[in-house]
Order: structure tokens, then C-alpha cells, then sequence
């Protein structure tokens, strides 16, 4: 029986060992702080338009488009060439009307992603904080990228966008 265990216990870590040594051969970088050319260059090899800027404060900022609708990519935790640490995937919507508080606080009781508010103009605001700290590989930021896809798209119906 001791030994039936052992062979168990030996076999699970082998099998722990391979799956995850598996993902670090898949080659996926890992990245704990990104530069604005670097995830250009990933969203666009996701298929994204990503057009590159600089904010009032000198961090990159990207421009593109998700399920028919304008958002833009923000950078904070920036430290020169190094790259940024954190992003903030932010989208406004330029309504006629102003912004219904009860529908952003709706949203942000019901919805797991994306924080809902009014900006100082009443238009409706969604955005998704992303943290890099202790990094994240290529397929997670691809799976953000579909996350915020959805987010996007369930928002503007939400406001009626």
C-alpha cells in the first residue's frame, strides 16, 4: 500500500513538473512591465488596430477600436525604457443624455469586469485596470484583450449606446 502511494505521489509531481514545464517550453514571455511599441506590437499581431501615442503626463497611450467602438489603452507605473506596469483599458461614450447613475451602479453590482462611472462631461465610462506585477505571459493578455472585447461590447448596450 506505502508503496502504491509513493509511485502516486512520485507520478503526480512528474505529471505537475511536465505540465508546467510545458508553457515555459511554449516560449510565451512572460512580461512584467510593458513599453507602449511592445504591446502595440501584440495587439497588433491579435489582429487590433493599435495606434500609439504619448499622454499629458509623457506615458504611452494606445488608440483602437473593439466590437465596433473606440477605447484607449493607458500606461501608469511607467519607468522610461523599461516599460509600465500596470494599463487601464478605458472606453467613453458621448451620449445626448446625461449618464444614468442608477445604470453605472447597476452595472457594477451585476458585472465581474469592468468598473462603470459618470465623467465630469455625464457621459457613461467603463474601464478594466491590468496589473504586469510579478508578469503575465502573451496568452493573458490576449485573454484580457478578449475580456475587454466583451466588456465593450455588453457596456454599450447597457447604456444604450
Amino acid at each position: 500500500m506505502k508503496k502504491n502511494v509513493m509511485r502516486w505521489l512520485a507520478g503526480t509531481v512528474l505529471a505537475t513538473g511536465l505540465v508546467a514545464g510545458g508553457a515555459a517550453q511554449a516560449g510565451d514571455r512572460i512580461h512584467e512591465r510593458l513599453t507602449g511599441e511592445r504591446l502595440q506590437g501584440i495587439m497588433q499581431d491579435l489582429g487590433y488596430r493599435a495606434q500609439l501615442g504619448v499622454d499629458d503626463a509623457g506615458d504611452p497611450m494606445i488608440d483602437s477600436t473593439a466590437s465596433g467602438y473606440k477605447y484607449r489603452v493607458l500606461f501608469y507605473d511607467c519607468d522610461g525604457k523599461r516599460g509600465c506596469g500596470a494599463l487601464e483599458f478605458w472606453a467613453g461614450f458621448d451620449t445626448e443624455d446625461e449618464g444614468d447613475l442608477a445604470r453605472m451602479n447597476e452595472w457594477n453590482l451585476n458585472k465581474r469586469f469592468g468598473r462603470a462611472y459618470i465623467d465630469e462631461e455625464g457621459d457613461p465610462i467603463v474601464s478594466i485596470h491590468y496589473n504586469l506585477a510579478g508578469g503575465v505571459t502573451e496568452a493573458n493578455i490576449e485573454d484580457m484583450f478578449e475580456w475587454w472585447e466583451l466588456v465593450i461590447a455588453e457596456f454599450a448596450t447597457h447604456v444604450g449606446f
